[in-house]
């Protein structure tokens, strides 16, 4: 192997582990965002999956069930609401300032290799400084790395009401078994009450004076 593709083998993959980063940062960062948002949604989908599954709906009156549908409807599009209007743009400064708050590193390596001085005259002093400093930024790119996401939920949830969500489903899925997706079908599409129609049979003891 040559030293020229040595040196391209070694910037393909510094290329493809900046790609690879520069993803993962932009997942990271939609999802800090998407969690938060979406916590409302959840526990309504939570609740309902609950009161469902442990077939609550269908013992109700008929019109206490239908208003529980309409309500969980309406509080469903609140919660699909509130989840579309995050702001979920992540620009590449972004991505970059979080990699590189990430790693600890400083003097911004990622917006250096973007960014060239307007006058730079080929082959001035100033332009082998910027080259040197430049290799010295390309030197810390192989120590970049993006940390686990963190969307603050001590501060968006303060009383962890998301662990009872999570508990709510757990005890849903236990107590319905197999009989899910009946009792799904049956909290969906509420049934009218059946009357009793038979007849009442009477025996009559005739006696005889």
């Amino acid at each position: 192997m040559g030293l020229f593709t040595l040196r391209v083998d070694i910037k393909n993959r510094i290329y493809m582990r900046l790609m690879l980063l520069a993803f993962l940062t932009r997942l990271t960062l939609f999802w800090e965002v998407f969690w938060p948002k979406a916590m409302p949604l959840l526990a309504v989908i939570a609740s309902f999956l609950f009161l469902a599954l442990i077939d609550l709906l269908p013992k109700l009156p008929n019109w206490l069930h239908w208003a529980m549908l309409i309500s969980f409807a309406i509080l469903l599009v609140l919660g699909l609401r509130h989840v579309t209007q995050g702001c979920y743009r992540v620009t590449r400064n972004s991505v970059n300032y979080r990699i590189e708050s990430d790693s600890g590193v400083r003097y911004q390596p990622l917006n250096t290799l973007d960014d060239r001085p307007l006058e730079l005259k080929p082959g001035s002093v100033e332009e082998m400084l910027w080259r040197a400093h430049v290799l010295r930024m390309k030197a810390l790119i192989t120590n970049l790395r993006i940390k686990a996401p963190s969307p603050g939920m001590p501060h968006h949830d303060p009383k962890a009401l998301r662990v009872i969500i999570l508990l709510m489903v757990i005890i849903g899925l236990t107590v319905g078994g197999s009989e899910g997706g009946m009792r799904l079908e049956r909290a969906l599409f509420p049934q009218e009450a059946k009357l009793n129609t038979d007849a009442t049979i009477l025996g009559v003891w005739i006696t005889p004076p």
